[in-house]
């Protein structure tokens, strides 16, 4: 009995093995697939992506004629930690590959990143399967498949794809996102049902407190994913949306704790340009609108300081 549980476990493991999953993908509605986005998390410590493939599917899941894309082979793409979060934009932009802060923001058409396999457009539809492939696989059908996240009915090419696979049964119209809800901080949530849709998530940050849960033991900043969640940090400052951007951007950070709190945008040499906010702040969730108009193009550092730490990220103002 004994040997038949470890069996069964061991099996389990290695059907749950993946090395990056499809955290969350968002449909602009814009035609040719214009500011349509897909989000990947690394899983695999020092993951090699290196010639794997994405692609989504065209004709509601019942149809292989959409974009496919393949991974360069690059330094940036070589060595990534676990508990990065990839964006992944259609249209080509000012890109984010420092991955010290575990984000990476790249455009799909920036052929110094990707290389386009076949002539199909990549266009998140209302209903939608978005597929990560191994390298060496073949572009064309599901073989190879090492995550797949579909969006509305299941068509043709998501029942014929292996598992893990996970599916949102709400669909992606204009403006939403779908994403995983990994509602118990585990990797066996990317397989299932356990996804949703939404029009109010951000790139490059968590889904919500379960999936940043989750996402955080990744990062080694726990030991215990069941650990409460309030008890990750005292605070958190996350990834201003949308970035680059042009005149305004939301700031987002999270208190877990009530603080002094002093939000402020510095230039690359230090010198102050603003002070966002500065004053006692309860703990909770905090939005902030910081309008650059007054700005010139390039890139800001935004920090934020409290009774337990500062932490400072950065910004790129586009005009």
């Amino acid at each position: 009995m004994k040997n038949f549980i470890f069996t069964i476990l061991f099996i389990t493991n290695l059907m749950f093995a993946q090395s990056v999953v499809i955290n969350k993908f968002f449909n602009s509605g814009q035609s040719n697939g214009l500011n349509d986005a897909v989000e990947l998390l690394v899983i695999e410590n020092n993951l090699n992506l290196r010639g794997m493939i994405l692609k989504d599917f065209s004709s509601s899941m019942g149809g292989d004629n959409g974009g496919r894309y393949q991974f360069r082979d690059i330094d940036l793409w070589s060595k990534l930690p676990k508990g990065t979060l990839i964006v992944i934009r259609v249209s080509n932009q000012t890109n984010d590959v420092d991955t010290s802060d575990y984000l990476i923001d790249v455009g799909l058409r920036d052929t110094l990143y990707f290389q386009q396999l076949g002539s199909g457009t990549f266009d998140i539809a209302s209903t939608e399967l978005v597929m990560i492939k191994a390298a060496g696989s073949e572009p064309a059908g599901v073989s190879g498949c090492i995550h797949a996240f579909g969006s509305g009915a299941a068509g043709t090419y998501f029942n014929q794809a292996p598992e893990p696979k996970l599916r949102s049964s709400g669909t992606t119209g204009t403006g939403k996102f779908a994403f995983a809800k990994n509602s118990n901080s585990q990797l066996t949530d990317f397989n299932g049902l356990d996804a949703d849709t939404s029009s109010t998530l951000i790139l490059g940050q968590p889904n919500n407190q379960t999936n940043a849960l989750f996402i955080n033991s990744l990062r080694g900043t726990q030991t215990n994913v069941e650990k409460n969640q309030f008890l990750l940090k005292d605070f958190e400052l996350f990834n201003n949306y949308p970035n680059p951007f042009n005149p305004s951007t939301i700031i987002a950070f999270n208190l877990n704790k009530d603080t002094d709190v002093e939000l402020s945008v510095y230039n690359l040499i230090g010198t102050k340009i603003k002070t966002i906010l500065h004053g006692f702040y309860k703990s909770g969730y905090y939005e902030i609108s910081f309008d650059g108009s007054g700005l010139s193009s390039g890139i800001y550092i935004y920090r934020l300081k409290t009774n337990y730490g500062t932490i400072s990220k950065k910004m790129i103002l586009i005009k």
